[in-house]
């Protein structure tokens, strides 16, 4: 990897240029990508412009309250106005934005701003580190290296950006480099108590959902193989949707002798099921996910299969068997 201060030094020539800029993150966005945007949209503002950010999902609901006002466009008609920037945020490749990619057709820039280490590096500045925990340690050291001044409210984005892709500092990608930015950021005000209140709070639906889910868990190879379905009548039975499911696979992965868990979700149309892995061995999940066309990292990872819960289940069980010591 280039020198990241260069790189950083390139990203922000590229945005005094820009006219029009567009920040888009990926499909089934989580904490990372969403913090992470909003605070690259705060660095952008820095300099005097603006951006607009993209979803197909928009901006999920947990973290409305971190957005504020601010919106992401979940438009998949070809209508906005055309971007000479195009800034992805956590996105293992360009795809992985889904039906808002066609934003960058007409770029004359796109910035790759990721921690995967699968990442193509698609952009003209490939701002990649596989190493990092969060695309949210990538935008802290950018703000450091630009100089550009950090606040509560960005230091609380990028914050809540390293605590959930770390698993709340709990995944084996929480190293010393997470834990000392996350410590540098507290000198900002961040409310961590507070914070994490706020994504403790739950409804009853989602309880509802979470007994469904688990009583659903099936064990494979001698217990090594833990799977979980949401279905869409669970969904409808419970007035709850797919955002209401995220962490479901990392509390099945803490059974005791389970290596590899996995969540299938019925997505939306009923033609694909979504499919995360959570891996506690040397079992690289990624591998797995990106037979199928997904990808992340060798702990968390995620695909998507057409077909039926039933029948996906013994497919992706079959295949992840082949990779259990």
């Amino acid at each position: 990897m280039t020198d990241p201060k260069v790189l950083f030094q390139a990203a922000l020539d590229d945005i005094r240029t820009a006219n029009n800029i567009a920040i888009i993150t990926h499909i089934n966005p989580d904490g990372d990508c969403t913090c992470s945007a909003l605070a690259i949209r705060e660095l952008i503002k820095a300099t005097g412009k603006d951006a607009h950010l993209y979803n197909e999902q928009g901006c999920p609901s947990f973290l409305e309250f971190m957005a504020g006002d601010t919106t992401f466009n979940p438009c998949t008609e070809q209508t906005a106005p055309e971007y000479d920037l195009v800034i992805f945020i956590d996105c293992g490749g360009r795809d992985r934005a889904g039906k808002v990619e066609w934003v960058c057709n007409n770029a004359r820039r796109i910035i790759n701003i990721d921690h995967h280490s699968t990442n193509p590096m698609f952009g003209d500045i490939n701002i990649v580190d596989g190493d990092a925990c969060a695309a949210g340690v990538i935008i802290y050291e950018m703000y450091r290296a630009l100089n550009v001044e950090l606040n509560k409210y960005v230091a609380s984005l990028l914050y809540v950006a390293i605590m959930m892709d770390s698993g709340h500092f709990s995944y084996s990608n929480t190293d010393k480099r997470a834990h000392y930015v996350a410590g540098e950021l507290l000198d900002y005000g961040v409310e961590v108590a507070q914070l994490c209140q706020k994504f403790r709070t739950t409804s009853y639906g989602k309880l509802k959902l979470t007994a469904l889910a688990y009583d659903s868990l099936k064990l494979y190879a001698n217990g090594k193989i833990a799977v979980i379905n949401v279905t869409k009548a669970m969904y409808e039975q419970t007035g709850t949707t797919s955002e209401d499911s995220e962490g479901f696979v990392g509390t099945i992965r803490d059974i005791k002798g389970v290596e590899v868990a996995i969540l299938l979700r019925d997505t939306t149309d009923g033609k694909l099921v979504k499919i995360s892995l959570r891996s506690n061995s040397n079992v690289d999940v990624s591998q797995i996910a990106q037979l199928y066309g997904g990808g992340g990292h060798v702990a968390a990872a995620g695909c998507s299969i057409e077909g039926k819960i039933p029948e996906v289940e013994e497919l992706i069980v079959k295949k992840v068997s082949e990779y259990i010591s």
